[in-house]
């Protein structure tokens, strides 16, 4: 591609009507390949000056040309045209000029116009209604509908622009406004980020066996208020659990500070685990939440249990197997002991609404014979109950804990059944063994 190309003239063709002996044009780099050189050549005419007649550019940068006519050796009366050329990487465009010699002198004013448009920076479509202005000179202008914009009759110099609109930064932007010329000055606008964005300040609370309290931070990073609730809807709050609000309005670059309470005296197993759910116009929160009580531990033996990895660089270990009225909770650890850190660990539910070639569906089952199709899964901080694949990362080193909780579960069940759906993707890096990690015949205490 000629140089040629990345060097942009403000006009091809210079008219000096009476009273003009001077006028400018504009060269500009608007290539992506560096510094470009350039320079004026055929100037076939004594009564014509180009200065300056050669420069270097860099990206995005501008130099202002001035071009002169000596009417003294012209003849009064006459028009008369000549041209030059702009030379660049060893290709040229032609300027033209056009001199009307009815009388000589600078009688009258030579003045400027500037004009150019207003789009979004992102998808490049127009702003209507931006406020174009320039305080040194007092002027401004507004955008129409094609955020088109003019300005005309102004005086030769430098102009600095500021422009503003409903929803977006505002942004300014220099120029040389010749005499006689047009000269673009055209913006792309930032819009404003008009949405909440709430995080918390932890991922789990672990009340333990001891405390009682504990306070955690809702953040909105958005630029409008966020307006947030415990999401309770099939998975109400237990009575064990009390929150200091359950809705509320964070405004925007604002916190609030939640304080949760445990009540040991209405826990009904000696290990509880609920998960806090923040919902509003933002990307849901989770907080995992778990509390024990000391008085209620039992002493549990889970060597009976069956264990079968997916792989030996994946160790599967039993936490516990817990009931709480018909509620059943099992909890497990696997520890990377081999794979190096994966960074899309996933675990497909029973009823997952996709699974990968080569991977497994989890199934759940007690020893009544009862299979549970929507069981509450958790891994890593993440979470699932219905068809939802649990995705997340499984870092090599610690320990990593996993849940999985069922209701309806009839006293005669005994013992708990998991095989785990699990995959490493992708496969044909860690080379898994498998997809399933077994756990079979877990006592239910």
């Amino acid at each position: 591609e000629s140089l040629m190309s990345n060097l942009q003239l403000s006009t091809t063709s210079l008219t000096f009507d009476r009273g003009i002996n001077e006028l400018t044009f504009e060269v500009k780099n608007v290539g992506e390949n560096g510094p470009i050189k350039w320079n004026i050549n055929l100037i076939t005419v004594d009564w014509l000056t180009v200065t300056p007649n050669e420069g270097t550019l860099g990206e995005g940068m501008s130099s202002v040309v001035k071009v002169i006519v000596d009417r003294s050796s012209l003849a009064d009366g006459k028009s008369m045209s000549t041209s030059f050329n702009v030379s660049s990487g060893g290709a040229s465009k032609s300027v033209s000029v056009l001199v009307n010699n009815a009388t000589g002198g600078n009688e009258n004013p030579v003045y400027g116009v500037v004009k150019g448009r207003v789009v979004n920076s992102v998808d490049n479509t127009p702003v209507p209604n931006a406020t174009i202005s320039e305080t040194a000179h007092g002027i401004s202008a507004r955008s129409d509908a094609s955020g088109n914009f003019r300005m005309e009759n102004l005086n030769p110099g430098n102009y600095s622009f500021n422009v503003s609109a409903d929803g977006f930064e505002p942004m300014t932007k220099s120029a040389y406004v010749g005499g006689g010329t047009t000269t673009d000055v055209s913006f792309s606008l930032t819009p404003i980020n008009t949405t909440a964005s709430v995080t918390a300040s932890v991922k789990e609370i672990e009340f333990g066996l001891n405390s009682t309290n504990k306070t955690f931070k809702l953040t909105n990073t958005g630029s409008i208020p966020a307006e947030w609730h415990l999401f309770e809807s099939g998975y109400p709050m237990p009575s064990w659990l009390s929150m200091s609000a359950k809705s509320g309005t964070i405004p925007a670059y604002g916190s609030q500070d939640i304080t949760l309470v445990v009540d040991r005296s209405k826990m009904t197993s000696g290990y509880e685990v609920y998960i806090v759910g923040i919902m509003g116009n933002f990307e849901d929160v989770d907080i995992t939440v778990s509390a024990e009580k000391a008085a209620d531990v039992q002493v549990e033996d889970y060597s009976s249990a069956g264990i079968s990895s997916c792989d030996y660089r994946v160790k599967a270990e039993i936490v516990s197997c817990r009931r709480s009225g018909d509620t059943v909770t099992f909890q497990y650890t696997l520890t990377n002991t081999g794979l190096g850190t994966v960074n899309d660990w996933r675990i497909y539910p029973p009823k997952s609404m996709s699974l990968i070639q080569g991977g497994t569906r989890s199934v759940v089952w007690t020893s009544d014979g009862k299979s549970y199709d929507y069981p509450t899964m958790t891994f890593n901080g993440k979470s699932t109950s219905g068809s939802n694949v649990i995705n997340t990362t499984f870092p090599e080193g610690p320990k990593v804990s996993g849940s999985v909780t069922i209701t309806g579960v009839s006293t005669s069940a005994k013992t708990f059944n998991l095989t785990l759906g699990v995959y490493a993707y992708p496969n044909s890096y860690y080379g898994m063994a498998s997809s399933a990690v077994k756990f079979t015949n877990v006592p239910i205490y």
